[in-house]
């Protein structure tokens, strides 16, 4: 499969994903006290919103992208 349409399929995927999840979550934890008896930790949650305008915009780009690669008729 060449660049072009290898690169619309991923923009296409990448749209829909960030149309059907609007945010992306997780969770970082890392020590907070380290004494010799006792380890405190801490879980930060992050959250990025996606708007869909994202989704929209990657997946109008990924069609001709896709489409682009299609044989010529003779």
């Amino acid at each position: 499969m060449h660049p072009r349409p290898l690169s619309g399929l991923l923009l296409i995927t990448c749209g829909l994903a960030a149309l059907a999840y609007h945010c992306m979550r997780w969770t970082t934890s890392g020590t907070t006290l380290d004494l010799n008896l006792a380890v405190f930790n801490h879980d930060c949650p992050l959250l990025i919103p996606l708007p869909p305008i994202i989704g929209l915009v990657s997946f109008a780009t990924g069609t001709p992208l896709l489409l682009s690669g299609r044989p010529k008729p003779f």
